[in-house]
């Protein structure tokens, strides 16, 4: 599995490795911890408050490059610890969610030309 990061360059280099370690590790005792639990690892382990695990995961993201859209090539945004995380059943047949916003959409393909005024006239 390999992936990209997108962070804020508002970010130091211990803020990305623990947003790094909070989304990519899996612990071995992960059967006796919850999402809690392993928030609470991560800050302890790096001597860090949950808010600030909380303000740098905002200024970061982290893509897999292994699973992209159908539609659009947009790569799957990892957005919860990955120990947690199910990933699409289907990796290669995924769609982003823009796309499915999208698709969603009925269209009107009724194409007939709406005339408009001209803007000077139309004061009048």
């Amino acid at each position: 599995m390999t992936y990209n990061m997108l962070c804020s360059p508002m970010l130091t280099n211990e803020q990305i490795k623990f947003c790094d370690a909070y989304l990519t590790a899996i612990p071995e005792n992960l059967e006796n911890m919850n999402k809690e639990d392993f928030k609470n690892f991560i800050c302890e382990t790096f001597g860090i408050s949950p808010e600030q695990l909380a303000m740098s995961l905002s200024n970061f993201r982290l893509f897999y490059n292994d699973i992209t859209c159908i539609h659009c090539g947009i790569r799957y945004e990892i957005e919860q610890p990955l120990a947690f995380h199910k990933l699409p059943k289907n990796p290669h047949n995924w769609t982003c969610k823009s796309c499915k916003t999208f698709l969603k959409r009925s269209f009107d393909f009724n194409l007939t030309p709406v005339r408009h005024k001209p803007y000077s006239k139309a004061l009048n």
